[in-house]
């Protein structure tokens, strides 16, 4: 149900070029799933909470590290532009298709 919300909300930031604000939404929304399905806390985003996310998910280190650094770049305000926007993007389609 909420993918069916995000996908048009996600093609409206998308459309306004507003990148920046479309990514911090897919990171937030990345770390709900994180908390939902793996029962893990968000509110540090550091080595040990990749290590558990690999751990409970089977995903790679390096890929997870990826997301959950971005995530962090996400929360410090960073720029985002648009291929930085299709990245994410696919690290985290890849995510979601393979738990």
């Amino acid at each position: 149900e909420s993918l069916d919300f995000v996908k048009p909300l996600g093609r409206l930031y998308y459309e306004r070029r507003d990148h920046q604000n479309l990514t911090k939404k897919m990171g937030i929304y990345f770390l709900e799933h994180v908390r939902s399905n793996y029962k893990l806390p968000t509110h540090t985003l550091d080595d040990q909470f990749t290590e558990a996310l690999h751990f409970k998910s089977g995903h790679s280190r390096g890929d997870l590290n990826e997301i959950v650094s971005f995530v962090q770049y996400l929360q410090d305000n960073g720029s985002v532009n648009e291929q930085q926007l299709i990245h994410f993007h696919n690290q985290l389609e890849w995510f979601y298709q393979n738990t």
